[in-house]
């Protein structure tokens, strides 16, 4: 709570900035899919393709928000590791706190323009139900990025490549199926496809149920498992924090 209230705190319009900032790149993005852009993302309603890139670009934004700042995370707060006892789990768990609340409003814009769209706005809804997988998710780099990051200090160079990575092999941009089949499953390692890729096939109205809740249980157990295990190996590397720092 405390990185809400300094992020904005010198600027005129303070915490209003959490919703003016996805507002103005929702403009832009329909502004870009309406005036601009001769290729669409598949579908014909100018609304549609901006929602999808929106929350996708959205969903990108929070995770590499995660990554570029895990790597540095223990090792600006060195003080907490020599000095004073502290759980430091809660540093990695502030960072996408923090975060969350511009996510949360990306999230509400998206759904309140698609309520505008020709979108059934009830069929679409499962999609949004992996939001909490993928924070998971992002809770789980954050374990990960900042443990490694004390020992390896190139980390920061490579998270911030690996960002730009992860954008181009989602279906943020594009759509999944203008892939080659033998490509498309090796692109749901990424975190940001299931999310968005749902969204798509339920708007196409191309996922039936059987298919949605298979990728909702598969995406949440995935969740789990990646965020215990990026866990367990933060506290195994924990004990070696102050011999470095």
């Amino acid at each position: 709570m405390v990185d809400l209230s300094l992020r904005h705190k010198k600027s005129i319009l303070g915490n209003l900035w959490y919703i003016l900032t996805p507002m103005i790149y929702a403009g832009l993005y329909y502004f870009a899919f309406s005036y601009v852009f001769s290729a669409r993302s598949g579908h014909e309603d100018n609304l549609i393709n901006m929602a999808i890139l929106f929350w996708g670009v959205s969903l990108h934004a929070y995770l590499s928000e995660i990554l570029n700042r895990a790597t540095t995370l223990i090792s600006s707060n060195a003080n907490y590791v020599k000095k004073i006892i502290f759980p430091l789990e809660l540093l990695c768990l502030s960072g996408a706190i923090t975060g969350l609340v511009q996510l949360v409003i990306s999230t509400i814009i998206t759904l309140i323009i698609l309520t505008f769209s020709s979108v059934n706005i009830i069929t679409i809804l499962p999609a949004f139900f992996l939001l909490i997988p993928f924070v998971m998710i992002c809770i789980g780099f954050s374990f990960l990025f900042s443990a490694l990051g004390v020992f390896i200090k190139d980390l920061a160079s490579l998270c911030s490549m690996l960002s730009s990575v992860l954008l181009f092999i989602s279906p943020i941009l594009y759509n999944l199926t203008m892939l080659p089949a033998g490509f498309q499953g090796i692109f749901y390692i990424n975190p940001l496809t299931a999310p968005v890729q749902l969204l798509r096939e339920l708007i196409s109205e191309k996922s039936n149920l059987w298919e949605c809740s298979l990728t909702i249980v598969l995406y949440s157990l995935a969740a789990i498992i990646f965020t215990f295990f990026t866990k367990f190996i933060f506290f195994k590397m924990k004990k070696y924090f102050v011999d470095v720092l």
